[in-house]
């Protein structure tokens, strides 16, 4: 199967499989998954039965998955920040520098929880602006790159003459200087 998780009617086969008192790699090559996956489900509930296995595979569902760790001072913090106009970027480094310890939500999670109202501001206020950079990545954008000084560099080989010197200019070559 390509499924990942097993659904309810190979569990239901399942079930058959066992009234039948089918073998574990009999099972698993009928429902094309490995004998360990089987395995695992049968231990589900003893003996047997597709319902309450379903029952525990949804209960289990459920307790997976990220929390939120949002209190509910960290949300008033957050709002009397953004009302003051500062952006979720500003707010997160001034934490930093003030409390010398890193803000509780990261900007992304305060964006996000943003677009899903918990805020309760309008979307529009938290438009990110310019790019979004990853960690240690620094903006040269617009800036000269670090240039040797005049007297490090080298000159470039048109510029270095063996012998005689080329002539740089019209009136050179017009009176042979």
């Amino acid at each position: 199967m390509s499924n990942a998780h097993m659904i309810s009617w190979e569990r239901v086969l399942i079930e058959r499989y066992c009234l039948e008192e089918k073998s574990l790699s009999y099972m698993a090559k009928q429902l094309k998954r490995s004998k360990s996956t089987i395995h695992y489900e049968l231990k589900r509930c003893k003996p047997y039965n597709a319902l309450l296995a379903q029952a525990d595979y949804e209960a289990e569902r459920e307790n997976c998955g990220a929390r939120r760790s949002v209190n509910q001072e960290d949300v008033d913090y957050i709002l009397s920040k953004l009302k003051l106009g500062l952006s979720p970027e500003c707010l997160v480094g001034r934490h930093w520098k003030t409390h010398k310890k890193p803000f509780p939500i990261s900007v992304s999670s305060i964006y996000c929880y943003a677009a899903l109202g918990l805020f309760k501001l309008s979307p529009k206020l938290l438009i990110r602006k310019g790019q979004k950079l990853k960690n240690n990545e620094v903006v040269i954008r617009g800036k000269l790159p670090r240039l040797k000084k005049i007297h490090a560099r080298l000159a470039p080989r048109s510029q270095v003459a063996i012998g005689k010197s080329t002539p740089s200019s019209a009136s050179e070559l017009q009176y042979g200087l």
